[in-house]
């Protein structure tokens, strides 16, 4: 009928680049989770991933990097990374 799905090696390490004005878990500043802000405005996680909400809507729950709430605050991180971008001349 069905064959299961192998996930091999390659998709573990796959990660997705995201904008930064993406309103979603892995950009907000209540999650914590595994992210990484990139010099060109992107913050690269693993779609898979997963995070804790330590405020809002989902506090105290684990949530999906992709998930989104109405309660979606900046992470700090996108800020200070827009700071030294003006601050370089490069403007948004």
């Amino acid at each position: 009928m069905f064959k299961k799905a192998h996930w091999g090696s390659k998709t573990k390490k796959r990660k997705t680049a995201l904008p930064m004005v993406s309103k979603v878990c892995s950009t907000c500043a209540f999650w914590v989770g595994s992210r990484e802000t990139k010099p060109n405005g992107f913050i690269e996680i693993h779609p898979y991933s997963k995070g804790e909400c330590q405020g809002g809507r989902y506090k105290h729950l684990e949530m999906a990097a992709l998930a989104t709430c109405d309660t979606w605050e900046p992470w700090a991180a996108m800020n200070n990374y827009r700071g030294e971008q003006l601050a370089q001349g490069a403007g948004y």
